[in-house]
């Protein structure tokens, strides 16, 4: 063979394709003898169900499990090679076997893709085999592009009388001869390789290649094969069938499994499938929608006609690793993460690097027949990891929710559809989606990326502009977030079991994030009326001053003076989610001024029975079912109902996940009030699980002098308290941070703009107001921000009305500050034992140091 082929080269990677594994045992036998004998570094890679191909004494073994994920198989080969270095010499299992774990023949071959290069690079030697009839000619065709060699084998089998093995070279880079690629028969007594010259060889030649033709259709891939199969599968092997159709759509998450197992059939998985884009998993997203309209279908089927329709698509995640592997990423994404750790850096290229990326035809197609299928409806394009939306990982807004307007020609739409699939894929790069893996231990689990394709909840409504030019804006009446399980217990007679909403009017970006000067509607379900606001101002300032509608004609996502939606909407909907300022009216109208001002306040929702019910029923009956508290992202649409003068309403469910950090709250006493000197104490304004918890640095930011930095200036206050992060927390050392107003705002003049990633490493975060100074914490409960301190173990609290005494901190140590006139204060407080006792039962939290 060596003659034939020319002899094997440095760089050279072989692959057989095999009906018998026996076969490839039989040159894998002659390859490792020679290898011996020329003293060669002789690596053998274990990881499939089959006997062993290469006794222990004869090479290096290294055992990878590919149930590991694709990710980490490759990562961990990836540096097992690095470290064996240049001119080894490599024996594979079969790669066919890969299959049981990644499902998909399109897995293989990115694994294939990525590997034999590598290996190339090297000059290394190694040994594949392919199962032939296993694998679509798709695959076997990207595997022998990418080979140096590539060899057909076939036989009559191992228990013929006929001894005989037949070799075809199929590919031998950079070499010829006029033999080389014809049929050779193979003695495998003396190992003699003969090339077939007359008749009755060759036509016994291709007898065993007739016999050992696949009958399967290989136009397909082994992924559509399977489904195919299972479709005609007797009902006995319906348990069989699901648990397989789990594991390849869903994952390994044993809650999550057996909930799909009490719900889902044969026919639910089928019909995943047909809404799907490439092969894999759905993700965490999906998966919580699915689950949630599922179980309300049958727990609550009248209930379930008032929800709508669902017609998603999922991008599976074997399409992320695609992207990156025919883009030449894979080598970025591995440097990423170098030693168990991020590598933060090369984490910011890749993400540039995603965003110039391309996807490969067959993908472009599938998109552009989905945007077929939408025609020019408005969708968002939303990231649904592995890990997202899972038991005690919820990744709130760390990945990427993309709108795509959906506007102009066919070409325009299927490129901003992409853009937006690679703004997600982009944002597995996230600072802070990599700051909540290291904070949460999941740095070395295996995250990958599908992606949910919704069409966006709402309506077209037609307004003015204030050019006076017609434009047509897309946004639903309301939407918010929902908890099964009310985590603000800020009055004791409000039964927190029965749950909050958390609604804005129009799109729910508001209701998830906090922006500029808007407040959403906090609607406690026991008691929807009850409010914190006392007087008509408060009421008007912490309230929506803005709605976000996708503006259609721009073609962009647009906030809205809530004031100009109010002017042009139907009275129904207006007298649902606003209120109007009757003090300022009348003060415009003593100015020879009659102006309607309007505030958005969702009154209408929390003062209808029916709409509160629903979402209550919902609410309580996932909860019940998941096992755990959850929350819920919806829309509701209002429209004229059939009676005349008669308004009812249509709920989408965007999102449902399990909150399992609320669960089981630990009561936990409070010391005596006597006995502690107190920095600080407050009742129903924190959030966190039950505490007591050392505190050794204080973090103080000083509400007036913030204030009266220069704008540009108070984006140095991030920036220090960002390298107090790093810096102490990386000690391990417990933080706490003191900042007026509101944490994480995009607006500076509210408090400090700071990300999760920026405050990863502190304990606790404590807001505190300055009304002098036009500060003033926002209890967003619901918010992405308030979700990571939870699950991340941070607490927080709102101080208002002079709760705090910050002369108790002037008598410890004062570190140096790099701000101007010591607007940011660090203190250490560890020798004195300073100490935060939190009780999730009763709300009250107490911050100070014992006195002995």
């Amino acid at each position: 063979m060596d003659t034939i082929l020319d002899f094997f080269r440095p760089g050279d990677n072989v692959v057989f394709q095999v009906s018998d594994l026996n076969d490839y045992l039989f040159f894998v036998k002659r390859f490792v003898k020679e290898a011996k004998h020329d003293k060669k570094n002789l690596i053998y890679i274990r990881f499939a169900m089959h006997p062993e191909l290469v006794p222990e004494k004869d090479a290096r073994k290294y055992t990878l499990d590919p149930g590991a994920g694709f990710e980490n198989f490759t990562v961990s080969l990836y540096r097992i090679i690095e470290s064996e270095g240049r001119n080894a010499f490599y024996v594979f299992d079969c790669l066919s076997e890969l299959q049981v774990n990644w499902a998909a023949d399109l897995m293989m071959g990115n694994f294939f893709c990525v590997i034999c290069p590598y290996l190339f690079s090297l000059d290394t030697v190694a040994f594949f085999p392919i199962i032939r009839g296993n694998h679509s000619y798709k695959t076997v065709a990207r595997i022998r592009e990418t080979t140096q060699i590539f060899l057909d084998v076939y036989s009559f089998g191992r228990n013929s009388s006929d001894n005989r093995i037949y070799l075809h070279p199929v590919k031998a880079q950079g070499r010829y001869s006029p033999k080389m690629f014809m049929p050779h028969s193979v003695d495998r007594k003396t190992g003699e390789f003969k090339p077939l010259y007359d008749a009755a060889g060759v036509n016994h030649y291709y007898a065993v290649v007739r016999k050992e033709e696949a009958h399967e259709n290989l136009n397909l891939d082994s992924w559509e094969r399977f489904f195919l199969k299972s479709k005609k599968a007797p009902q006995k092997e319906n348990k069989i069938i699901c648990d397989s159709f789990c594991r390849m759509l869903i994952g390994e998450d044993k809650k999550l499994c057996r909930l799909f197992e009490k719900y889902f059939t044969r026919e639910d998985y089928f019909q995943i499938r047909d809404r799907m884009i490439g092969t894999g998993r759905i993700g965490g997203k999906s998966c919580g929608i699915l689950l949630s309209r599922k179980m309300i279908s049958v727990k609550l089927p009248d209930l379930y006609s008032r929800l709508e329709s669902h017609d998603s698509f999922y991008i599976g995640n074997h399409v992320f690793y695609t992207f990156l592997v025919v883009n030449d990423l894979w080598k970025l994404r591995i440097l990423q993460r170098k030693n168990g750790e991020f590598d933060y850096k090369a984490a910011s290229e890749l993400a540039g690097k995603i965003m110039e990326g391309t996807f490969p035809d067959s993908i472009r197609q599938k998109f552009a027949r989905v945007l077929e299928y939408y025609g020019q409806v408005p969708l968002v394009i939303r990231s649904s990891s592995l890990l997202e939306d899972s038991f005690g990982n919820a990744f709130a807004g760390k990945y990427e929710s993309v709108f795509c307007i959906n506007g102009g020609t066919p070409e325009n739409r299927l490129q901003d559809f992409e853009n937006a699939v690679k703004k997600v894929y982009a944002s597995t790069m996230n600072p802070d989606a990599l700051r909540y893996r290291e904070k949460r231990g999941l740095k070395d689990r295996d995250e990958q990326m599908s992606v949910l394709v919704q069409r966006v909840s709402g309506s077209v409504v037609s307004m003015m502009s204030e050019k006076g030019e017609r434009t047509e804006l897309f946004y639903p009446s309301a939407s918010g977030v929902g908890y099964s399980e009310d985590p603000w217990n800020w009055d004791r007679s409000i039964d927190v079991r029965r749950g909050m909403l958390r609604m804005v009017a129009g799109l729910a970006t508001r209701a998830v994030q906090r922006t500029g000067t808007d407040y959403p509607r906090i609607i406690h379900i026991d008691r929807p009326s009850k409010t914190t606001l006392v007087t008509q101002n408060e009421k008007v300032n912490f309230s929506q001053h803005y709605v976000d509608v996708l503006n259609l004609k721009k073609n962009c996502l647009e906030s809205i003076p809530i004031k100009k939606i109010m002017e042009q909407s139907e009275s129904y909907y207006v007298g649902a989610v606003s209120d109007r300022d009757t003090e300022v009216e009348e003060k415009l109208y003593k100015l020879g001024k009659q102006e309607k001002m309007y505030y958005g306040t969702c009154r209408g929702f929390a003062e209808n029975k029916e709409f509160l019910h629903d979402m209550e029923m919902i609410l309580k009956t996932l909860e019940k079912e998941y096992g755990y508290p959850v929350d819920i992202e919806f829309t509701v649409n209002l429209f004229p109902a059939e009676k005349e003068g008669e308004i009812t309403f249509l709920i989408c469910i965007l999102q449902c996940r399990p909150l399992s950090f609320l669960n089981s709250p630990r009561m936990l006493k409070l010391p005596d009030k006597k006995h502690t000197e107190i920095l600080f104490s407050a009742a129903g304004v924190s959030m966190g699980v039950s505490q007591c918890r050392k505190i050794e640095i204080v973090v103080y930011i000083d509400s007036r002098m913030y204030k009266d930095l220069p704008y540009r200036n108070k984006a140095e206050v991030g920036k220090e308290i960002m390298d107090l992060n790093e810096s102490f927390g990386g000690d391990g050392k417990s933080l706490m941070l003191i900042s007026p107003g509101r944490v994480g705002t995009s607006s500076p003049e509210l408090g400090v703009p700071l990300r999760f990633a920026d405050l990863s490493n502190f304990s606790a975060i404590i807001e505190y107001d300055d009304a002098e100074n036009g500060f003033q914490p926002e209890l967003s409960f619901g918010s992405h921000l308030f979700q990571d301190f939870v699950e991340s173990g941070i607490f927080y609290t709102a101080l208002f009305s002079g709760g705090m005494k910050p002369a108790v901190l002037k008598k410890e140590t004062l570190f140096g500050g790099n701000i101007p006139q010591r607007v940011v204060s660090v203190y250490d407080v560890s020798v004195r034992g300073l100490t935060l006792w939190y009780d999730m039962v009763s709300g009250k939290v107490l911050c100070g140091y014992p006195i002995k």
